[in-house]
């Protein structure tokens, strides 16, 4: 993501607002305490509140290293009932600090896109990029900006008469009271131990420096017989192996991948998928929040999976990664290449024709370093190989299972189009 600028305030009608502001859904009465938890979940950052009370409701997180201040309001509150009639609202205001991007999706503010650009470029990117989503009820940019479909309106003008979204302190004054009152009782502590122990210091300073040169004679010596035996003991570094030594058994793999992609790309009620991916490492599919909960997600895939999925939460709260590391049991082959390059792409060709299936190639190279001896290299060559196609991956995996030497580097569920994409090496001799 562009990054923003640090202070987020904008002014309206000759007020300064609050924009940059963390949106989330809550469905408590008590929204202070909803607010704390919000705070909680983006580690303890937020320092203000403001509240929007009609449905769906949803809290706004501010931060004073953003600016933002008790004595201000939310600009996105201050507009929205010139704008919450069309539900979903792509817009992008020309103010005086830069422009100020707002994005509201089936009623719900978007957490990540209230947000001041100083840079017209990057506002633009960022407009751009929300623009490629279907179904923007209202478009608002600048004019110049000639984009079909928007129209230009200026924050003055469509600015509320009455203002109920003032911040509010997320930690009250009662308990900032009781953390310095705390705070004064462990420093004046630490003052009187610290006077005392500096007394008995200055009495014992000529023993402490005597054991002190003691102490450094040992600890040299002992350095000295832990070189010495270092190079008794240093073992003999080697280049990084070829990775043609540890290749996953292909049918397996394959099997695993389509397996996984499977039962976690299974819809939870309020999340989409926007990506799935099946490396060496890992399956990953990665999900984005339409209007679900954090908990309602995490709590559905630890009853459905236990521990062996990791639920792994982005920065903002708004997406989600669903992780399946590769698990031990999977076989791994030691296949030397007994075919170069010509040989390769040659029988290649013929086995994508046979197929009737097109094929990405190209000849690559590739070098691994010891990072603990940058100089101790292995160069590795091979021919990259890149699949689009709808059969599935357990049944490339038959295909492939007895192909000596090539090996699936990812298998990827394009999630747009319901095909397979497969990237694959096949190593040379």
């Amino acid at each position: 993501m562009n990054k923003i600028l640090d202070e987020q305030i904008i002014t309206i009608n000759n007020r300064p607002f609050a924009v940059g502001m963390f949106w989330q859904p809550f469905e408590h009465n008590n929204v202070h305490s909803s607010a704390e938890n919000i705070s909680k979940m983006i580690a303890g950052e937020g320092d203000f509140y403001t509240a929007r009370m009609s449905k769906p409701q949803q809290i706004g997180i501010g931060f004073k290293s953003k600016g933002h201040s008790n004595s201000i309001s939310s600009a996105t509150l201050h507009i929205l009932p010139a704008l919450i009639d069309n539900k979903s609202v792509l817009a992008c205001f020309k103010v005086p600090q830069g422009f100020w991007i707002l994005a509201i999706r089936n009623s719900l503010i978007l957490p990540e896109e209230d947000f001041l650009y100083q840079n017209e470029e990057k506002a633009k990117k960022v407009f751009d990029d929300l623009l490629s989503l279907p179904d923007w009820k209202m478009k608002v940019a600048p004019q110049d900006w000639k984009i079909e479909g928007t129209q230009e309106l200026s924050v003055n003008d469509i600015a509320g008469n009455t203002d109920d979204s003032k911040l509010k302190n997320i930690y009250t004054a009662k308990k900032t009271a009781m953390k310095v009152f705390i705070t004064s009782i462990i420093f004046v502590l630490i003052f009187a131990v610290g006077f005392n122990w500096f007394g008995q210091y200055k009495e014992k300073k000529e023993v402490e420096r005597i054991k002190q040169v003691e102490i450094e004679r040992v600890e040299r010596e002992k350095r000295l017989a832990e070189i010495r035996q270092s190079q008794i003991d240093k073992p003999k570094l080697v280049a990084p192996p070829q990775p043609y030594t540890e290749i996953y058994d292909r049918l397996q793999f394959a099997e695993f991948c389509e397996k996984w992609i499977a039962l976690l790309y299974e819809p939870f009620a309020g999340w989409t998928v926007d990506s799935a991916k099946c490396s060496k490492n890992a399956v990953v599919v990665k999900t984005v929040r339409t209007n679900g909960t954090i908990k309602f997600l995490s709590d559905s895939v630890y009853k459905k999976f236990g521990k062996t999925v990791e639920v792994k939460v982005g920065k903002y709260g708004n997406k989600i990664s669903l992780i399946r590391k590769m698990p031990s049991f999977i076989t791994k082959l030691d296949e030397p290449p007994n075919r170069n390059k010509s040989q390769w792409i040659k029988e290649l060709n013929l086995f994508f024709s046979a197929l009737n299936t097109n094929v990405s190639m190209s000849d690559r190279n590739e070098v691994l370093t010891n990072p603990d001896q940058p100089s101790l290299k292995t160069n590795v060559s091979f021919i990259g190989v890149e699949i689009q196609s709808s059969i599935h991956p357990s049944e490339w995996g038959k295909v492939f299972k007895d192909l000596n030497s090539f090996e699936f580097i990812s298998i990827v569920w394009n999630v747009n189009n319901f095909v397979w994409s497969y990237e694959g090496r096949a190593y040379v001799k």
